[in-house]
């Protein structure tokens, strides 16, 4: 396999494979790897006494991710599925778009 391209370094799943996400549990890049351990870790050591410092850290994330799409155009949701869920009622009962 080729060395990964600059876009492809943060995740380490493609210094060895192809891989071609579908929405479900995928390999994590780098640095939320790192933020999960460093999360966890903490919380193990002090509990949840410091849990606005993270949903600030999560804020801040939404922040500079919406800079580099169009924020009129994105939602934030917990997963996959639950994107899929609230865009499926666009359709209505038992319409699927691409058919």
């Amino acid at each position: 396999m080729t060395a990964p391209t600059p876009a492809r370094d943060p995740s380490p799943v493609t210094t060895s494979q192809a891989f071609l996400n579908h929405a479900a549990i995928s390999p994590l890049p780098r640095a939320v790897a790192r933020a999960v351990r460093e999360f966890t870790s903490e919380v193990s050591r002090r509990g949840m006494d410091r849990y606005d410092v993270w949903m600030a850290r999560v804020e801040e994330t939404a922040a500079v991710f919406c800079t580099l799409w169009v924020p009129e155009h994105l939602q934030w949701q917990e997963g996959a599925g639950n994107g899929w869920r609230s865009m499926i009622s666009c359709w209505g009962s038992g319409t699927v778009p691409w058919r």
